[in-house]
Protein backbone atom coordinates (compact mmCIF):
# COMPACT_ATOMS: atom_id res chain seq x y z
CA UNK A 1 0.00 0.00 0.00
CA UNK A 2 0.71 3.62 -0.49
CA UNK A 3 0.45 6.21 2.12
CA UNK A 4 -0.19 10.15 2.04
CA UNK A 5 -1.41 12.24 4.97
CA UNK A 6 -3.10 9.26 6.26
CA UNK A 7 -4.76 8.10 3.06
CA UNK A 8 -4.23 4.76 2.50
CA UNK A 9 -3.57 4.01 -1.82
CA UNK A 10 -3.51 0.44 -3.63
CA UNK A 11 -1.18 -0.01 -6.21
CA UNK A 12 -2.95 -2.58 -7.74
CA UNK A 13 -5.37 -0.50 -10.08
CA UNK A 14 -1.92 0.50 -11.18
CA UNK A 15 -0.68 -2.70 -12.13
CA UNK A 16 -4.18 -3.36 -13.70
CA UNK A 17 -3.72 -0.41 -15.99
CA UNK A 18 -0.05 -1.39 -16.93
CA UNK A 19 -0.63 -4.60 -17.84
CA UNK A 20 -3.60 -3.84 -20.47
CA UNK A 21 -1.77 -1.25 -21.50
CA UNK A 22 1.23 -3.17 -22.72
CA UNK A 23 -1.39 -5.78 -24.11
CA UNK A 24 -3.28 -3.12 -25.90
CA UNK A 25 0.50 -1.65 -27.49
CA UNK A 26 1.24 -5.90 -28.45
CA UNK A 27 -2.30 -6.24 -29.77
CA UNK A 28 -1.42 -3.07 -31.87
CA UNK A 29 1.81 -4.48 -32.73
CA UNK A 30 0.41 -8.02 -33.92
CA UNK A 31 -2.55 -6.28 -35.82
CA UNK A 32 -0.43 -3.69 -38.10
CA UNK A 33 2.21 -6.50 -38.49
CA UNK A 34 -0.61 -9.13 -40.13
CA UNK A 35 -2.21 -5.84 -41.91
CA UNK A 36 1.38 -5.41 -43.81
CA UNK A 37 1.67 -9.27 -44.14
CA UNK A 38 -1.24 -9.65 -45.57
CA UNK A 39 -0.53 -6.62 -48.04
CA UNK A 40 2.61 -7.38 -49.49
CA UNK A 41 2.25 -11.23 -49.49
CA UNK A 42 -0.52 -10.37 -51.82
CA UNK A 43 1.54 -8.56 -53.85
CA UNK A 44 4.27 -10.67 -54.21
CA UNK A 45 2.01 -13.83 -54.63
CA UNK A 46 0.33 -11.56 -57.88
CA UNK A 47 3.85 -10.61 -59.54
CA UNK A 48 4.48 -12.02 -63.36
CA UNK A 49 6.51 -14.72 -63.38
CA UNK A 50 8.66 -13.06 -65.85
CA UNK A 51 8.93 -9.92 -63.38
CA UNK A 52 9.73 -12.95 -60.68
CA UNK A 53 12.56 -13.70 -63.37
CA UNK A 54 14.32 -10.54 -64.21
CA UNK A 55 13.88 -9.22 -60.37
CA UNK A 56 15.28 -12.61 -58.84
CA UNK A 57 18.54 -12.57 -62.23
CA UNK A 58 19.23 -9.03 -60.53
CA UNK A 59 18.95 -10.27 -56.67
CA UNK A 60 21.42 -13.25 -57.55
CA UNK A 61 23.91 -11.11 -59.24
CA UNK A 62 24.29 -8.93 -56.48
CA UNK A 63 24.37 -11.86 -53.90
CA UNK A 64 27.06 -13.31 -55.53
CA UNK A 65 28.91 -9.55 -55.92
CA UNK A 66 28.29 -9.50 -52.00
CA UNK A 67 30.04 -12.77 -51.22
CA UNK A 68 32.89 -12.11 -53.74
CA UNK A 69 33.36 -8.66 -52.30
CA UNK A 70 33.54 -10.19 -49.07
CA UNK A 71 35.61 -13.65 -49.92
CA UNK A 72 32.32 -15.46 -47.95
CA UNK A 73 32.24 -18.83 -49.70
CA UNK A 74 30.26 -20.40 -46.36
CA UNK A 75 26.95 -19.45 -46.27
CA UNK A 76 23.23 -20.58 -45.19
CA UNK A 77 20.59 -19.80 -46.85
CA UNK A 78 16.96 -21.11 -47.97
CA UNK A 79 15.03 -22.88 -51.02
CA UNK A 80 12.97 -20.96 -52.69
CA UNK A 81 9.11 -21.37 -52.08
CA UNK A 82 6.54 -19.90 -54.41
CA UNK A 83 7.54 -16.06 -55.56
CA UNK A 84 10.06 -15.36 -52.99
CA UNK A 85 12.79 -14.07 -54.55
CA UNK A 86 14.46 -16.86 -56.76
CA UNK A 87 17.84 -17.22 -55.39
CA UNK A 88 18.31 -20.83 -56.06
CA UNK A 89 21.16 -20.36 -58.60
CA UNK A 90 22.68 -18.60 -56.23
CA UNK A 91 22.55 -21.18 -54.24
CA UNK A 92 24.20 -23.74 -57.20
CA UNK A 93 26.71 -20.71 -57.70
CA UNK A 94 27.89 -21.50 -54.13
CA UNK A 95 28.39 -25.10 -54.69
CA UNK A 96 29.65 -25.00 -58.18
CA UNK A 97 32.43 -22.47 -56.97
CA UNK A 98 33.57 -25.44 -54.17
CA UNK A 99 31.73 -23.58 -51.00
CA UNK A 100 29.81 -24.70 -48.30
CA UNK A 101 25.69 -24.08 -48.84
CA UNK A 102 23.86 -24.90 -45.60
CA UNK A 103 20.28 -24.69 -45.94
CA UNK A 104 17.30 -25.26 -43.56
CA UNK A 105 16.00 -28.59 -42.14
CA UNK A 106 13.16 -29.49 -40.19
CA UNK A 107 13.39 -31.39 -37.37
CA UNK A 108 10.22 -33.09 -36.53
CA UNK A 109 11.45 -34.18 -32.88
CA UNK A 110 11.97 -30.96 -31.85
CA UNK A 111 9.78 -29.11 -33.75
CA UNK A 112 12.42 -26.89 -34.96
CA UNK A 113 14.45 -25.55 -37.69
CA UNK A 114 18.48 -26.18 -38.29
CA UNK A 115 20.42 -25.74 -40.85
CA UNK A 116 22.12 -28.39 -43.06
CA UNK A 117 24.94 -28.72 -45.15
CA UNK A 118 24.14 -29.71 -48.48
CA UNK A 119 27.10 -31.27 -50.76
CA UNK A 120 24.74 -32.28 -54.00
CA UNK A 121 21.93 -29.89 -55.28
CA UNK A 122 20.36 -33.10 -56.76
CA UNK A 123 20.74 -36.12 -54.64
CA UNK A 124 20.90 -33.89 -51.15
CA UNK A 125 17.21 -32.12 -51.12
CA UNK A 126 13.90 -33.50 -50.49
CA UNK A 127 10.36 -32.18 -50.07
CA UNK A 128 9.83 -31.21 -46.24
CA UNK A 129 7.91 -28.78 -44.01
CA UNK A 130 5.15 -27.18 -46.39
CA UNK A 131 6.13 -28.54 -49.49
CA UNK A 132 9.19 -26.69 -49.43
CA UNK A 133 13.04 -28.42 -50.27
CA UNK A 134 15.30 -29.24 -47.52
CA UNK A 135 18.01 -31.16 -47.45
CA UNK A 136 17.37 -35.14 -46.33
CA UNK A 137 18.01 -36.27 -43.00
CA UNK A 138 21.57 -38.01 -43.64
CA UNK A 139 23.19 -34.34 -44.36
CA UNK A 140 25.08 -32.49 -41.27
CA UNK A 141 23.00 -30.58 -38.77
CA UNK A 142 25.44 -27.19 -38.33
CA UNK A 143 27.09 -27.04 -35.40
CA UNK A 144 28.87 -23.62 -34.68
CA UNK A 145 30.96 -25.11 -31.58
CA UNK A 146 31.80 -28.85 -32.99
CA UNK A 147 31.52 -27.90 -36.68
CA UNK A 148 34.57 -27.84 -38.70
CA UNK A 149 33.02 -25.18 -41.20
CA UNK A 150 31.38 -22.05 -40.40
CA UNK A 151 28.71 -19.88 -41.44
CA UNK A 152 30.03 -16.64 -42.61
CA UNK A 153 26.78 -15.33 -44.00
CA UNK A 154 22.69 -15.95 -43.14
CA UNK A 155 20.50 -15.26 -46.56
CA UNK A 156 17.14 -14.83 -44.76
CA UNK A 157 13.94 -14.37 -46.77
CA UNK A 158 11.18 -12.46 -45.18
CA UNK A 159 7.60 -10.37 -46.74
CA UNK A 160 8.93 -7.31 -45.43
CA UNK A 161 12.07 -5.58 -44.30
CA UNK A 162 12.76 -1.28 -43.11
CA UNK A 163 16.23 0.03 -43.52
CA UNK A 164 16.43 0.44 -39.63
CA UNK A 165 17.13 -4.01 -40.41
CA UNK A 166 13.70 -5.24 -38.77
CA UNK A 167 11.99 -8.22 -40.45
CA UNK A 168 8.68 -9.14 -41.03
CA UNK A 169 8.07 -13.45 -41.77
CA UNK A 170 5.08 -15.32 -42.16
CA UNK A 171 4.28 -15.18 -38.32
CA UNK A 172 5.26 -18.56 -36.93
CA UNK A 173 8.41 -17.21 -35.98
CA UNK A 174 10.73 -20.03 -37.06
CA UNK A 175 13.53 -17.55 -38.00
CA UNK A 176 13.20 -15.91 -35.13
CA UNK A 177 13.68 -18.84 -32.89
CA UNK A 178 16.81 -20.32 -34.85
CA UNK A 179 18.86 -16.78 -34.94
CA UNK A 180 18.32 -15.96 -31.22
CA UNK A 181 22.02 -16.93 -30.32
CA UNK A 182 23.56 -16.43 -34.41
CA UNK A 183 26.61 -14.28 -34.36
CA UNK A 184 26.69 -14.78 -38.08
CA UNK A 185 26.15 -11.13 -40.29
CA UNK A 186 22.48 -11.69 -41.41
CA UNK A 187 21.07 -10.94 -44.70
CA UNK A 188 17.60 -9.84 -46.01
CA UNK A 189 16.54 -10.77 -49.32
CA UNK A 190 13.82 -9.44 -50.69
CA UNK A 191 12.28 -7.49 -53.90
CA UNK A 192 12.68 -3.78 -53.56
CA UNK A 193 8.81 -3.32 -52.89
CA UNK A 194 8.70 -5.26 -49.76
CA UNK A 195 11.17 -2.31 -48.32
CA UNK A 196 8.85 -0.20 -46.37
CA UNK A 197 9.74 3.11 -43.70
CA UNK A 198 9.17 1.11 -40.49
CA UNK A 199 7.89 -2.31 -39.63
CA UNK A 200 6.43 -2.87 -36.41
CA UNK A 201 8.70 -5.36 -33.77
CA UNK A 202 8.65 -6.90 -30.52
CA UNK A 203 11.62 -7.63 -28.63
CA UNK A 204 11.60 -11.67 -29.88
CA UNK A 205 12.31 -10.33 -34.18
CA UNK A 206 15.84 -10.74 -35.57
CA UNK A 207 17.28 -7.82 -36.62
CA UNK A 208 19.41 -7.74 -40.14
CA UNK A 209 22.54 -6.03 -41.31
CA UNK A 210 22.31 -5.86 -44.22
CA UNK A 211 19.07 -6.38 -47.26
CA UNK A 212 19.87 -7.53 -50.80
CA UNK A 213 17.32 -6.09 -53.47
CA UNK A 214 17.44 -6.36 -57.22
CA UNK A 215 18.26 -2.48 -56.91
CA UNK A 216 21.06 -2.45 -54.23
CA UNK A 217 23.40 -3.93 -51.10
CA UNK A 218 22.18 -1.76 -48.60
CA UNK A 219 24.38 -1.63 -45.24
CA UNK A 220 22.11 -1.19 -42.12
Amino acid sequence: MFFKKGIRFSPFPLFIYLYYAVKKNMNRTSYLKQKIRRSLSTKRKRMAKSAVGIKSKLIVDNLIHYCKSKNTTSVASYFTFGNEANINEFNKNVLATNGKLFLPFWSESTKSYFFSLVNDWEKDLQKGMYGIMEPIPECQIYSPENGEVKIEALFIPGVAFDLKGNRLGRGKGFYDRMLKDSTEIKIGVCYEFQLIANLPKTKHDIEMDIIITENKIYKI
